[in-house]
């Protein structure tokens, strides 16, 4: 066999593995596809109206709480922080987690900074992912700057509630 045809061989292997993934990928897609139609089929089939449209712009348009509640002409307080930020046990926890991480930021201690913490953050929601809000490893130790950096639409809330 010549050395062309072994190099034509290789790329054409090559070529078959990337169209597999292709292939692969596009079931993948399909699947998830079929899942996302399922739960959109859940939603519309809530009876109360006002419930479906909440879940809608929320979870179908990806609304923010925030634009929820605008949009609903229903104080940010009805739907925001559904989960309890005052109770005794999250009071607890948030400790835990800041004396776990040293006070520090971890995002900041990414980079090389040493930067004090003084926020919990939930990586994944607390609201979209209750079954992970009391999780160790779902919460970290941020500083201000960078919770405004994942939660910028907070941010922008809270400066505008500021006299």
């Amino acid at each position: 066999m010549k050395k062309q045809d072994l190099k034509s061989l290789y790329w054409l292997r090559k070529e078959i593995q990337r169209e597999k993934r292709i292939l692969a990928e596009g079931q993948r897609m399909n699947e998830l596809q079929s899942k996302y139609d399922a739960i959109c089929a859940e939603i519309y089939a809530v009876k109360d109206s006002q419930v479906r449209l909440i879940l809608i712009l929320r979870y179908i348009d990806g609304m923010s709480w925030q634009k929820v509640a605008n949009r609903m002409n229903a104080p940010v307080f009805a739907f925001e922080n559904m989960f309890d930020y005052t109770s005794a046990k999250w009071r607890k926890k948030r400790e835990k987690i800041l004396k776990r991480d040293g006070y520090q930021c971890v995002r900041c201690r990414r980079y090389g900074k040493s930067v004090e913490a003084k926020i919990v953050h939930h990586i994944k929601e607390a609201d979209l992912y209750p079954e992970l809000a009391w999780t160790d490893s779902n919460l970290e130790s941020v500083c201000m700057a960078c919770h405004n950096k994942l939660h910028p639409e907070k941010a922008a809330a809270a400066a505008r509630s500021k006299p």
